[in-house]
């Protein structure tokens, strides 16, 4: 069976999350013409993910170009090379916009983008001064910029692109957005930040599906920096009804005093039109700080597909009120914002990782009931590309041991086919062998219908333990 790959995802944004940030660069001094393209590299001080990316336009050509790169060490020194195929990469864009995507990175990965405002005919490279290196940080760790860049037009180059670097040369200075933590998925567009609801109530939002999906992933805005969040997700088979009347729900997921940094792990299957319900604030027993959009309902989509986000919430504190909960909704009211991450097919991992001990994985496609799944377990998240898609495993020993079940009794259940709610369990039995502690495993799966591309109908999101 045919292993595909993790979607590189584009966030479908109608405003910037308030909680991102943008990674310190230096200071512009000239432009660089030419039909060669530069950029910078770092290594990730700690976890993050690029949700947006833009180019400056000092010359003022109105379009820009951009492509992001990762890989496990630093370009080699010009006139080496390293081939490197894109994460993402737009061109031709307004050079005012912020490109969203949604590139994740571990502490210790190596980012590298390269961009340049111009056209097929020409490039603008945004040079900084001083030349060199620069000491910046991303979410307070520290790390430093150093130039990189190819010898061609980014525009009218076909990957992998022969990337190399000179410490010593100017920066080509490229606009890189972040949120921390590592999280490959689509996220649920949501309105801008407006102001923060200081309460013992809990606010949220509410949508219908317009196709299947899986929550992969939950945040909570923190804009108040209280430090702890919380959040419930339910569902349901019809919309909340108007305040003061209400419905009773029990969460199907729930998580109460996480760190507000983090993206808490989930998943929770939703069928075309049933109602989603995301109820979530940040503070702890005491109080709450909702983080509001503008008032009134929200145009957004679910990968791809247009849906409406509206406000839901109850009179109460989740954190200590008992479910099930009594949910209402407001429309002409504000949303309350919640980070919701999806995929179209989902997995997620429980145990505790020990050599010894068996690592359970719970799958759901919702959309792809009764299909074929294939599973694979790695030592690193790749990518491996197949068609225009990337696999987020690495080709390597226990890739083949996983797919071809060559450790029989070890990949529990790693092939079958989903249930017809699309679902699916399976399991991982960790050797009792010592010196497997502290090694990273990478796992995901796909779906398999022969007439789609590659014959991969969808691609989960990659589930990430440690050996314990």
């Amino acid at each position: 069976m045919r292993i595909a790959a993790v979607l590189v995802t584009v966030l479908l944004l109608a405003g910037l999350a308030a909680a991102q940030a943008m990674v310190p660069i230096p200071a512009f001094g000239t432009t660089y013409s030419a039909s060669m393209t530069r950029g910078l590299y770092c290594q990730a001080p700690v976890d993050f993910t690029v949700v947006g990316l833009r180019v400056p336009d000092e010359a003022n050509h109105g379009l820009q170009n951009v492509c992001l790169y990762k890989h496990t060490s630093a370009p080699p020194a010009y006139t080496g090379t390293v081939p490197l195929t894109p994460r993402f990469s737009a061109f031709g864009a307004p050079s005012a916009t912020i490109l969203p995507c949604a590139v994740p990175f571990r502490k210790g990965d190596w980012m590298m983008v390269i961009g340049a405002c111009g056209d097929a005919s020409g490039l603008k490279n945004s040079y900084a001064t001083p030349p060199g290196a620069f000491a910046t940080s991303i979410f307070g760790a520290a790390t430093t910029l150093y130039r990189c860049g190819i010898q061609s037009n980014i525009i009218t180059t076909p990957p992998p692109h022969p990337v190399w670097s000179e410490n010593s040369g100017q920066i080509s200075r490229v606009e890189v957005y972040v949120v921390p933590g590592y999280y490959p998925g689509y996220r649920i567009p949501l309105p801008a930040f407006s102001r923060t609801y200081s309460s013992t109530q809990t606010r949220g939002f509410y949508c219908q599906a317009p196709l299947p999906f899986a929550v992969v992933g939950v945040r909570v805005p923190d804009e108040s920096n209280h430090g702890l969040q919380n959040v419930c997700l339910y569902k349901d088979a019809s919309a909340p009804p108007a305040f003061s009347s209400t419905v009773l729900l029990t969460p199907q997921f729930s998580k109460f005093g996480e760190p507000s940094a983090n993206i808490i792990p989930c998943l929770v299957p939703y069928n075309l039109g049933e109602w989603m319900i995301a109820l979530g604030a940040c503070g702890d027993a005491s109080g709450l700080k909702n983080s509001y959009g503008p008032a009134g309902c929200f145009v957004s989509s679910i990968l791809g597909a247009p849906t409406t986000l509206c406000r839901a919430g109850v009179q109460a504190n989740i954190v200590t009120a008992t479910p099930p909960h009594a949910i209402w909704s407001e429309n002409a009211f504000e949303v309350s914002r919640v980070e919701v991450f999806v995929s179209a097919a989902g997995i997620t991992g429980s145990g505790t990782g020990g050599v010894g001990t068996t690592m359970t994985f719970l799958l759901a496609a919702p959309g792809d009931s009764g299909l074929p799944y294939q599973m694979a377990s790695s030592f690193g998240e790749g990518p491996i590309p197949i068609d225009t898609r990337l696999l987020g495993l690495s080709y390597d020993s226990l890739l083949v041991l996983s797919v071809m079940n060559l450790a029989p009794g070890t990949f529990i259940n790693y092939s079958g086919v989903l249930s017809r709610s699309g679902t699916a369990k399976a399991g991982l039995a960790i050797p009792k062998i010592p010196s497997l502690i502290g090694i990273r495993i990478f796992t995901a799966y796909v779906t398999v219908l022969p007439a789609a591309p590659s014959g991969v109908a969808n691609i989960s999101n990659t589930f990430l333990f440690t050996v314990q």
